[in-house]
């Protein structure tokens, strides 16, 4: 993927996803999201494809919502 591609697929999926701060990592050629929501936890995601992004995304909101450990 292209870096013009890579920064416009992030902004589209931080757009779609409150609480989060997604941005293309060049020199990784990959993805990363910081939850924005979590306080008291950093938490980080790296993945190489926008659907790993999202599904780890979504993994780290449930636990939260459940209280279990944030950790991957």
């Amino acid at each position: 993927m292209r870096d013009d591609e890579g920064r416009a697929l992030a902004a589209t999926i931080q757009q779609r996803s409150p609480g989060w701060m997604v941005m293309w990592s060049p020199w990784r050629r990959g993805l990363s999201a910081f939850a924005c929501w979590n306080s008291t936890q950093c938490v980080v995601i790296d993945a190489h494809t926008p659907e790993d992004l999202l599904h780890l995304m979504l993994s780290v909101e449930m636990r939260a919502q459940h209280g279990t450990s944030l950790d991957l």
